[in-house]
């Protein structure tokens, strides 16, 4: 799915701060959301029922931050896409929170995402292009080096997206691709 939802300058007044004085007053967080949606069924039947609602993602940030009161923004960003992705059924997300300092002379500003754009999405191959690079897999990466044949950077990517990932304390979600092998 390569389409995306945005929402920008999401202004949002509500208690936010580590510092007593910060406690004690609103400030104002400007988000920014972009979501993967599918908005070509939306794009067909121009009904909003097909649609990822906007207005609705808006109230849903407005609610969780001012019901959160939280000390950090980077809270902030990771209770908003928490919601956005359980609420509206979203497969990745990427919030922004822009917290402007005017006293200070800056904003400060997190970014995160969570999810993927490819979750649920199946990598489809033949039967012989899936059994090729399972073998080039299983001959090419090992935790230690081969005989003549070291696992190095530039063979590792590919291979940990076959194997979901290669370091078992992520519990293999780094690289959630799975493939679907497809008779021809």
């Amino acid at each position: 799915m390569s389409d995306t939802v945005s929402i920008r300058d999401l202004r949002v007044s509500t208690v936010i701060g580590v510092y007593d004085w910060e406690r004690e007053t609103e400030q104002t967080l400007v988000f920014a959301v972009d979501m993967a949606a599918d908005v070509a069924a939306a794009a067909v039947s121009d009904d909003i029922a097909a649609a990822l609602d906007y207005s609705a993602v808006a109230r849903t940030v407005r609610s969780v931050v001012t019901a959160g009161r939280f000390q950090l923004i980077e809270t902030a960003a990771e209770r908003v896409a928490e919601r956005l992705r359980a609420d509206h059924r979203l497969g990745w997300v990427r919030v922004e929170v822009a917290k402007p300092l005017p006293g200070e002379g800056y904003t400060a500003v997190i970014a995160i995402e969570r999810g993927s754009r490819l979750r649920g999405q199946p990598v489809q191959v033949s039967q012989a292009d899936a059994e090729t690079v399972t073998s080039w897999a299983l001959q090419t990466y090992r935790p230690t080096t081969q005989a003549n044949r070291p696992t190095t950077q530039a063979n590792r990517p590919a291979t940990q997206a076959l194997a979901g990932c290669c370091q078992p304390r992520c519990g293999g979600s780094l690289f959630p691709l799975r493939a679907e092998v497809l008779s021809r």
